[in-house]
């Protein structure tokens, strides 16, 4: 059995030994948001077993989808604050509708019309979110077969 204090140099020893390593990896393996897309979407079209003509066709309107979905998402991320998941849906309708309500909200002068005049546009932009995400999967979900529309349920593409 290891003594706490064999256990320390240890580690600190494997650190030592694989320092020069470490960074000289870090370099060559930046994050390319761009690559990591490729990559996701080679997967894809290999999951569903499409041609190159096929993908053609297939692959704006995964795209389509994609976007909706992401307009549509809003997560809790705590204090009582709902933000959109990514980056691109902060700017979207229903990301502004909250953060207008947020604001009305927090204002101690607002009055009880304006709280639901801006609650009421968050329901209205959510619902248009929800129906744009619809229409994009029912686009997709036309140019499949039951084991593509299958593949891409089990990887949360599709509802």
């Amino acid at each position: 059995m290891f003594s706490s204090k064999a256990a320390l140099m240890f580690v600190l020893g494997l650190g030592m030994a694989g320092a020069t390593s470490i960074p000289a990896m870090a370099q060559e393996e930046r994050f390319d948001p761009v690559k990591m897309r490729q990559r996701i979407e080679a997967r894809l079209k290999e999951s569903l077993g499409v041609t190159q003509e096929e993908w053609k066709v297939l692959q704006p309107k995964i795209a389509k989808l994609r976007d909706a979905q992401k307009l549509s998402q809003i997560g809790f991320v705590g204090r009582g604050s709902y933000l959109p998941s990514t980056d691109a849906a902060m700017q979207g309708p229903v990301a502004v509708a909250v953060r207008e309500l947020q604001g009305t909200v927090e204002r101690k002068d607002s009055t009880p019309e304006q709280i639901k005049v801006k609650l009421q546009a968050l329901q209205d932009a959510r619902a248009k979110a929800d129906a744009d995400v619809v229409a994009a999967e029912a686009e997709v979900k036309a140019l499949l077969n039951a084991r593509q529309e299958a593949v891409m349920v089990s990887q949360g593409l599709l509802d």
